[in-house]
């Protein structure tokens, strides 16, 4: 992006080049990130999660820890579903019987993970992008 003044003296004015190849950098970025990157996220930190959520539920006949899987994903979403009618009851605990929780700390590793990967993958998303679009080593921007 190029910014000179176009006024004489005190007048004020600003010319700026560059606009159309950043916003359609930004989009691709974007597009890319929010739907190729972020999904395949989602997948590969959801199945380490699942596994971890197994590794670590309690076997008594093996159905809980048979019974956790990925039911959705997508680019907006993962849903990790634990479906043997007592899973809740293992994982919270009652009255009766202590809590065993397996689901809520492969949750809290599954969101530094994804995190970390995420990031990682959008920034190299973005140099690659950024160098498609650049001249003067900004993104998108256009030295005139």
């Amino acid at each position: 992006m190029s910014f000179r003044p176009t006024g004489k003296g005190a007048g004020s004015g600003i010319f700026v080049a560059g606009i159309k190849e950043a916003q359609k950098g930004l989009e691709e970025y974007f597009e890319q990130v929010f739907s190729d990157i972020a999904e395949k996220n989602f997948q590969e930190i959801g199945a380490d999660t699942v596994e971890e959520m197994r590794s670590d539920a309690p076997v008594v006949t093996g159905l809980l820890r048979d019974n956790i899987d990925i039911t959705s994903v997508s680019a907006e979403q993962l849903v990790i579903e634990a479906q043997a009618d007592y899973s809740g009851f293992v994982e919270f605990g009652t009255i009766f019987q202590r809590a065993q929780p397996y689901f809520s700390p492969a949750v809290n590793s599954f969101g530094k993970s994804f995190l970390a990967s995420f990031g990682r993958d959008a920034n190299y998303a973005w140099k690659l992008i950024a160098g498609k679009y650049s001249s003067g080593g900004f993104a998108g921007l256009k030295a005139i």
